[in-house]
C-alpha cells in the first residue's frame, strides 16, 4: 500500500522525503533536478522541461535561483 501511495505523489510535482529516524533523504525529483532547481544553474536539454516544472510551482517559495 505504502509503494502505491508513493508511486502515486512521485508522479507529481510533490517533493517526497524519506526518514530513517536518523536521517532525512530527498527520494523525488531525484538529485540532478533538485540540484539544478535549487541552484539556478541552467538544466541540460533532457531536464529542462522538468526543472523548469519544479520552479515554476515552488518559485512562490522564494527558493533562491
Amino acid at each position: 500500500m505504502a509503494a502505491t501511495v508513493l508511486d502515486s505523489v512521485c508522479d507529481q510535482l510533490v517533493p517526497v522525503w524519506f526518514s530513517d529516524g536518523s536521517k532525512k533523504m530527498l527520494m523525488h525529483p531525484d538529485n540532478d533536478v533538485a540540484r539544478f532547481v535549487l541552484s539556478g544553474d541552467a538544466a541540460p536539454a533532457h531536464l529542462q522541461v522538468e526543472v523548469a516544472a519544479w520552479r515554476e510551482r515552488y518559485g512562490v517559495f522564494g527558493l533562491n535561483y
